[in-house]
Formats: C-alpha cells, sequence, structure tokens
C-alpha cells in the first residue's frame, strides 16, 4: 500500500563523481575503491548535517536537507574530504523550494532545477542558486561569490548561481561553467530590437558609455522624439558583455502610478516574489549582489518614484542605472544627459546631395523613404527639399520618420508646402509605435498633460517667443511684475521636463527655447486659452524697446557684438513687426522697423526689411503719426539703395527731406541730404548727387558732426569714382578715414579702408592697395556681410589688373564661399569676375555666360556704371573669341554710358578696348589715335594703365 504524496519545503543536494565511466574503463578496480569511499564520505556528511540521503544515482546522488544552512555546510565538509588523498573530483549543486515526496523518490520544479545547477558544477566546486544564497547570506561563516545569471534548461526565468568559497573549495571561473543551459546575455534579458542603423549617434553612444563607466546613474533627457529608446538600446548592446550579470530592460512606459514601479521592475527581471516579505527589499537583494546594468526607460511619468531609484543606488554598490526620461530626476548622484535633435543642413546655397546628404537628419529622411519607397533617391533635384523638411522638423528623429512615411503620397516638396500642419499631417502606420508616437500632436501631449498649472501658463506664451528668448525676455512677457520671483523656477522645470531648451548668446547670457514641432503644439495652446493677443502685445513692446536700446550702440568700437546680439532675436524682430500689423499697432511697428534699418544693411538681410516696411506703410494711420512714417520710408529707401534700387530710393529721399526741410529738423535734414546724394550718385545723377551730398558736409562742418562728415567724404568719394576721377576720390576717402578714426568706429573704419584701396588701385600704387585692403580686412567681422563681400570683389578685381593671376585663381576658387549677400550690384561683378576667371583659364563660353548673367542683373537694377564695367569685360572676352562684332555692341555701349555720364576713366577704357577692335580689322591708324588719346586721359587723372 502506496503512502500519501508529502509536500514541503526542502534543499535539494546533487552530487556527480566528474569523469567516472573514464576511470571505470581505465582501472575498473581502482573506479570502485573511489566510489565507495565517496558513497562513505556523504554518508557520515549527511548523518553529521541530518541529511537525508534519497538516491544513490550510480557516480552520484541525490539529497534533501530541512536547512540550507546544513546542506551548504554538509557540501563543504564534503568537498574537503574528497580533497584528502586518494581525492576524488566530485560536483555538487543545490537549490531549495518546495518538493513532493511519495514511497518512489522525490519529485517536483525544484529536483529538476537543483540537477540543473548540479550540472555547471566543476570538480571541487559547490554552486549554489540565487534561493539558496538567500537562506545562507546571513551566515558569517558562509561565504560565496556571484558566478552570474543564467538560463537553465526548461527554466522559464533567470537563475543567479554562487559559488560557495572555502578551505580546499574550488571556487570556478565563470567562463569554465558549462551544463544544462546557457549563460544569460543581454539578448536573454529581452532587449528590445532596434528597428533599422542608428544614425548619427556615435558621439553620443560613447559619451554614455563612459558616463556609466564612471558613474552609477545616468539619466538621458531630451524632448520627446530625439531617440532616447533607440539610444539606450544601442548602448546597452555594446555594454552587455561587459556586465557580468547582464542588462536588464524595464519599460515603464505604461506605469502610470509610482508605487508600481518597483512591481514592474521585479516582473521584468523575473525575481519570484515571496507575498510575506517587502517587495522592494526583495528587488534590492536580488540586485545588490549582481554586477548588472538595469535600463528603465521613459520614467517621465512616474518621476515621483525617483526615491525608489535613490534607495536601490544606494543599496546596490555594484548595480549601473541608465533612465530615459523627458524630465530629469534631480536626485543625489544623478547625471543628466541631454540628448539633443539631429544635426541640420545650413541652407547656404550650396545644396547639391552631396553635401546635404552627409548630415544625419537627412540620412535618416532617406533611409526611411527608401524602406516605404524603394525607388526613391536623394538627388540634387530633390535635396533642398529634404533639407528644408528636417530643418522645420527641427532634426527630430520622431518628426522626421514620421514625415518620410508620407513619401508614399507625397513628393519632398510637396511636403514642404504642408510643413505649417506638421503636428496632424506626419501620422505613423506602424503598430509596433507607442500610441503616445503616433503623430507628433500625441508626442508633444504626452509631455504636456504632465505639467502643473503654473508651467502650463508659461509653455502656453513661451510661444509668442521665435526662436527663443533670454530669461529678462521671459520675466517681461509672460509674468506681471510681482510673479517674476516664481520665473526662474518655472523657466528651469520645463527645462528639466525637456520641452525648452537652453543655450547662450554671445555674452553667455542664458537663452530658452521651444522647438519648432513644441512651439506650434504651444501655440495651439496659447489661442484656445484666450491670452494670445495679450502676451503678443507685450512682446512687441519688449522687443520694440530692445531694438531702439541698442541702436545707437551700433556704431561703437563693439558695434558687432551688439549687431551679434539684436541677429540673435532675428526671429523675435519677424514676430514682433508681425504682430505690430496684425495687432493694428502701427506705433510701435514703425518704431521697431526704424530701430532695425541698420541690421537689415550691414548684414546683408535686405528683404527682411522690405517686406515688414511696405506692409506697416499700408497700414492706415492718422496725420500724428506721419513723423513715424517717414522715418520708416527713410528705413526702406536706405534698403532700397543697398539693394541697388536707386531710382525708388531717390524719390523716397526726396520726399522725407522735403517733410525733414518743413519740420525745421537740421539734424535730420542733414543725414537725408547724405542719403539721397549717395542714391543720386549711384543712379548716374551725380550732379544732383554732388550738390546734395555737399550741402549735407556744410551742415555737418557748422554743427561739428565728425561722423557725417565721414559719411558725406566717402559718398564723394564715391561719386569722384563713377566719374572716373580716382585721385580726387582718394582724397575724399582719407578724409573720411582720418573722420573715422576720430569715432571709434571700428566697422566704419574697415569699410573706409575698403574705399581707399579701391581708389589706390586705379592709380597703379598696386602694393599700397593690397596693404590696405589686409588692414581692413583685420578690422571686419565676416558678419560684416555687405562691406566684407564688397571688399572681397574689389580685391580681387585688384589682383586681375595686376595680372597676379594665381593668387585671383585661389580667391576665385573659394568665391562659393563668400558671403551671401542681397546686394545686387555687388552680385553681378561677382558675376562679371567669375566669367574673367574663365577667360584666363582660356573657357571663352563660359566667361560670356557669366558676364551676361552678370548684365541681366544690372540691366534690371539700373546701375549703369557696373552695366558699362561688364560691357568692357564683354568686349575684351568676346574680341580674344573671334567676335568683333560682339566686341563692337558691347563697347560702343560702354563709352556711351561713360560718356553721358562724365566718366573720364571709363571713357579711356573704352578707347583702348576699341582701339584693339580696330587692330583687328587693320586699322592701325585709327588704334594709335584711340592709345593716344587714352594716353592723354589717364595722364591727367594720374591713372597708368594695368598690367592685365
Amino acid at each position: 500500500m502506496h503512502s500519501a504524496p508529502e509536500r514541503k519545503l526542502a534543499t535539494v543536494m546533487f552530487t556527480d563523481i566528474v569523469g567516472y565511466t573514464a576511470m571505470v574503463k581505465e582501472n575498473e578496480v581502482d573506479a570502485r575503491t573511489k566510489r565507495t569511499r565517496y558513497r562513505q564520505i556523504l554518508e557520515e556528511a549527511h548523518q553529521q548535517f541530518s541529511g537525508t540521503i534519497i538516491q544513490h544515482l550510480g557516480d552520484g546522488s541525490l539529497s534533501l536537507f530541512e536547512s540550507s544552512l546544513h546542506a551548504v555546510r554538509c557540501a563543504v565538509a564534503m568537498q574537503q574530504s574528497f580533497r584528502s588523498a586518494p581525492s576524488i573530483d566530485v560536483r555538487i549543486g543545490l537549490h531549495a523550494g518546495e518538493v513532493v515526496v511519495d514511497d518512489e523518490g522525490v519529485f517536483g520544479d525544484t529536483v529538476n532545477l537543483a540537477a540543473r545547477v548540479e550540472s555547471f558544477s566543476v570538480p571541487g566546486a559547490i554552486l549554489i542558486s540565487d534561493f539558496v544564497e538567500r537562506q545562507v547570506r546571513s551566515h558569517p561563516s558562509v561565504q560565496v561569490q556571484s558566478m552570474g545569471t543564467f538560463r537553465l534548461k526548461h527554466v522559464e526565468h533567470p537563475v543567479e548561481l554562487y559559488a560557495v568559497a572555502g578551505e580546499n573549495v574550488v571556487v570556478p571561473d565563470r567562463s569554465a561553467l558549462q551544463g544544462k543551459g546557457v549563460a544569460s546575455a543581454a539578448v536573454d534579458l529581452r532587449l528590445p530590437r532596434l528597428q533599422s542603423e542608428l544614425l548619427g549617434r556615435d558621439q553620443e553612444v560613447a559619451e554614455i558609455k563612459q558616463l556609466i563607466a564612471q558613474r552609477s546613474l545616468v539619466t538621458l533627457t531630451g524632448p520627446g522624439g530625439t531617440g532616447k529608446t533607440s539610444l539606450a538600446i544601442k548602448v546597452a548592446e555594446d555594454l552587455a558583455h561587459t556586465f557580468r550579470d547582464g542588462v536588464g530592460w524595464v519599460a515603464m512606459s505604461e506605469v502610470t502610478v509610482p508605487d508600481s514601479a518597483i512591481l514592474a521592475i521585479s516582473r521584468t527581471l523575473e525575481i519570484p516574489q515571496d507575498p510575506s516579505s517587502d517587495l522592494t527589499r526583495q528587488v534590492i537583494d536580488y540586485l545588490a549582489p549582481r554586477e548588472t546594468l538595469l535600463i528603465l526607460d521613459n520614467f517621465e511619468q512616474i518621476v515621483a518614484a525617483a526615491s525608489l531609484v535613490q534607495q536601490i543606488m544606494a543599496a546596490c554598490p555594484r548595480l549601473k542605472l541608465l533612465i530615459t526620461s523627458r524630465i530629469v530626476l534631480n536626485i543625489t548622484g544623478e547625471q543628466e544627459f541631454t540628448l539633443t535633435p539631429l544635426p541640420v543642413p545650413l541652407l547656404n546655397g550650396n545644396n547639391t546631395a552631396e553635401r546635404i546628404g552627409s548630415y544625419p537628419s537627412v540620412r535618416l529622411f532617406a533611409e526611411r523613404a527608401r524602406a516605404i519607397q524603394p525607388a526613391f533617391t536623394l538627388d540634387d533635384h530633390n535635396a533642398q527639399d529634404v533639407a528644408m523638411i528636417c530643418k522645420q522638423l527641427d532634426g527630430l528623429p520622431l518628426a522626421i520618420e514620421l514625415a518620410a512615411a508620407r513619401i508614399k503620397l507625397f513628393s519632398p516638396a510637396s511636403l514642404v508646402r504642408r510643413l505649417d500642419r506638421h503636428l496632424d499631417i506626419f501620422k505613423s502606420d506602424r503598430i509596433d509605435r507607442p500610441s503616445r508616437h503616433q503623430t507628433l500632436r500625441e508626442m508633444i501631449a504626452w509631455s504636456y498633460d504632465l505639467l502643473p498649472d503654473r508651467e502650463r501658463q508659461l509653455f502656453q506664451c513661451l510661444a509668442v517667443f521665435s526662436g527663443g528668448a533670454t530669461l529678462d525676455a521671459i520675466e517681461t512677457v509672460c509674468f506681471a511684475a510681482d510673479e517674476r520671483f516664481d520665473a526662474i523656477d518655472l523657466v528651469l522645470a520645463l527645462v528639466n521636463k525637456s520641452l525648452l531648451q537652453k543655450s547662450e548668446d554671445v555674452t553667455g547670457e542664458p537663452r530658452f527655447t521651444l522647438l519648432r514641432t513644441i512651439r506650434s503644439f504651444a501655440r495651439e495652446q496659447l489661442e484656445q486659452s484666450g491670452t494670445g493677443e495679450g502676451f503678443r502685445a507685450a512682446h512687441l513692446t519688449y522687443f520694440m524697446e530692445k531694438a531702439e536700446r541698442i541702436q545707437p550702440r551700433l556704431t561703437g568700437a563693439d558695434a558687432h557684438t551688439w549687431y551679434d546680439l539684436l541677429e540673435t532675436d532675428l526671429d523675435n524682430f519677424r514676430e514682433a513687426m508681425y504682430n505690430a500689423v496684425t495687432l493694428e499697432k502701427a506705433d510701435r511697428g514703425f518704431r521697431i522697423a526704424a530701430a532695425l534699418c541698420q541690421l537689415w544693411t550691414h548684414r546683408g538681410m535686405l528683404s527682411e526689411g522690405i517686406r515688414p516696411y511696405h506692409q506697416l506703410l499700408e497700414l492706415h494711420t492718422p496725420d500724428t503719426m506721419r513723423s513715424d512714417r517717414i522715418r520708416v520710408m527713410e528705413a526702406l529707401g536706405v534698403t532700397h539703395f543697398y539693394t541697388n534700387r536707386y531710382l525708388p530710393a531717390v524719390e523716397i529721399f526726396r520726399e522725407t527731406l522735403a517733410y525733414w526741410r518743413e519740420q525745421g529738423d537740421r539734424h535730420k535734414v542733414a543725414r537725408t541730404l547724405n542719403h539721397l546724394g549717395f542714391a543720386c550718385g549711384n543712379s548716374g545723377l551725380m550732379d544732383e548727387g554732388t550738390t546734395y551730398t555737399r550741402e549735407a558736409l556744410a551742415m555737418y562742418r557748422e554743427d561739428d558732426v565728425v561722423r557725417g562728415q565721414s559719411v558725406s567724404h566717402n559718398n564723394l568719394g564715391w561719386i569722384s569714382m563713377y566719374r572716373g576721377q580716382p585721385a580726387e576720390a582718394l582724397a575724399h576717402f582719407e578724409e573720411s578715414l582720418r573722420l573715422r578714426e576720430q569715432t571709434a568706429d571700428t566697422a566704419g573704419v574697415g569699410f573706409q579702408l575698403i574705399n581707399l584701396a579701391w581708389a589706390l588701385g586705379p592709380m597703379g600704387r598696386y602694393d599700397e592697395a593690397m596693404a590696405v585692403f589686409e588692414r581692413a580686412f583685420t578690422l571686419l567681422h565676416a558678419e560684416d556681410r555687405v562691406v566684407w563681400y564688397w571688399g572681397l570683389l574689389l580685391r580681387a578685381n585688384q589682383l586681375l589688373e595686376m595680372q597676379r593671376l594665381d593668387e585671383f585663381g585661389a580667391q576665385m576658387a573659394s568665391s562659393d564661399q563668400w558671403a551671401v549677400v542681397e546686394a545686387q550690384s555687388p552680385t553681378a561683378v561677382a558675376h562679371f569676375l567669375r566669367g574673367m576667371w574663365a577667360f584666363v583659364q582660356g573657357d571663352h563660353g563660359q566667361a560670356l555666360h557669366e558676364i551676361e548673367e552678370g548684365k541681366t542683373i544690372v540691366d534690371a537694377q539700373e546701375s549703369p556704371f557696373y552695366k558699362a564695367e561688364g560691357l568692357l569685360f564683354e568686349t575684351q572676352v568676346a574680341l580674344a573669341a573671334g567676335d568683333p562684332r560682339r566686341a563692337t555692341r558691347a563697347a560702343t555701349q560702354a563709352i556711351a554710358i561713360h560718356h553721358d555720364h562724365g566718366c573720364q576713366l571709363g571713357l579711356a577704357r573704352g578707347c583702348e578696348q576699341a582701339a584693339l577692335i580696330s587692330l583687328h580689322y587693320d586699322h592701325c591708324e585709327l588704334a594709335g589715335l584711340l592709345l593716344r588719346k587714352a594716353a592723354g586721359m589717364r595722364a591727367a587723372l594720374n591713372a597708368p594703365v594695368t598690367p592685365f
């Protein structure tokens, strides 16, 4: 009769003589003797430590103990006895748990697991499971060493194995353990898999790996969609082999209650739970002895559980933690690593597929687009549109992937046109993507919904800023005077939650910026709140006052710094002028527009002024605002002549001059006379331009206004150059320079030196001219775009005239890197010079093409002097190309222009070209007469023939 099965808790021991079968084959008698001795030791030790031998298994055994401590001590005693002569190689394994005992033996998962543990052991060693280790760790007489985590055959969860240490007890090398199962690695801990190659993040991967080596906790923060999870997966894959106990990945995105965080960790790590013990203590007990990298992904919605993280860190000295979160945890020992979006291309004119495609954001778009549409290729035709998509989407990997998914429906150009609706149009169809990442709106709303009310209000207000803002701007625009003491804390909160990006301006002052995609969402929330108009009005006032505060400082020694500060807020000034129009606050719009005129002209952003100026001038305003309207008209006029629209500028300045004369404002009359004189001179109205400029000079002398006198002399110098009188121009430029140097206007001095070098060249004073150019460029900044560009062109032309062709070629080879400006006449001159470089190289066709491009520009701008310059170049190239008729037409037109405008040096050059044409037709006598006439004119002008 069989007894009923009994269930009980026990520690199971398996032992096995290693290599017994081989011993029998070699010496059966000796083998039997060793087995007899083995069983004797086994039985004596079990009797001593209250163990029960259930079964002898040939060269092994199965036994039970009521106490894990007794089982371990028994195993140690046996191994010590086995090591004495004659030694016996025995391996031992132990596990504890529930077993079933009946008449036929012992059964259950505990028995099976104990057998797996014993299979990994080595001769002379004792391996125990993590469950046994927890039972004996409080006993100082028992020393153990972790062997790492293992996946045992037919065992669902990973098990950590430990080796018992002691005298004459072997502690094996982990790499030597081989049994029924496998050592657990990163792949065994169920890391998510990257769906595709991680692009453009090599540096970030390296930096995070280094931080993990140095710190216990690294928090990877950044806005939603920057790819924090993908980056963490890549880091985990790279580091898996360096952690003895592997890498654990815990997805926290579905955990909404901080108290549930510890449950998610324990379940992911498959820690056997003991209902009678605190779960946090069980997790700590599990992790404390392990050398593990634990990754907690998407922690932001339970950031209140940061104290749990700190508790685990303190109790687990060998544990490393990598956390991904949009919100920093703000706990002791935390190392934050902020992940920024992918770099996006700078659209600078060189928009080839080769250059654009080198940017990781563009490579990501192209790769994802090809996955949707295999025929998609990045080429010179679509590269600029793809770059614009990446730029408008802030380089956010998620946003770029969502955009690329629409390539099945839209071309890149079509996507660009739909970017203003990008929160809705870019939607994912991938079922494996988290719901919060299905659209950009859902991605941002995930973070927004976690904000408390005060932070939401600030987030909404920040939508009025375009391109970021300083803390002062945020305090002034977004807070009432009695609330500003909260501003720093609230701004910092949004930075810590990755909704606001921090940078620094040129003075080191911090700036805070919403990414475009996040700003679009914030703008929607602002409009829904009903507070948008008030914040926009406050924004307009703040930036109007800022522009007016900086404007007087734009002519000092540190002017470039103030220009940099203005340009840093370029997007905000655009927004402010737009607000002035939409809110119909013309008075503020007029003031900001007038204050920014120098920024547009100095930095070559001329159309920036023209558009809002016209919009403001179209607003209906009362007569009381006429003065403000006139100031905007003046600014528009200045912008016109910087874009070489001289005749419209002349008309504007004639009107504004009449107004200021009527008002009796002497300072503004003199300033407008200088503007009008310069515009007239460039339009070919040189007598009129000279009259206006000399009147301004007289007024400035009478009032002792040094800078005004300097501008007047400069303008007279330009008119003299247009008249072909370099010696007279040189005198004016030298006087202008002398006066400029009294004003500490570094940029103005640099500009004047450029003009001085311009006049020295035609007089044959080449070495002086080149030295002056070099001095000018040491004073100027490349950010002084119009002047810098003008100087480069004049210097290149000087090298050509000197016939220093190698240097001329070197400068032309780098001309694609010259500053891009909207001034049309310099752009035309650049075409002329490229044409002459092609001519020097013998490519007459390309030379004529470039010259024709330049002529088209100056024809549209009605710039007679630059047109004549291009015609003289065309004459020379056409004659060399064997087209004397074209050369004759060009020379005739050039001579006519110079004759009509009294340009003597231009007439001399025209006569020289005509002489060359006459020689082509064998009209030698006529050629001689023309050359003698040109020589006489040059002598009178002190302008020798150039080497070229």
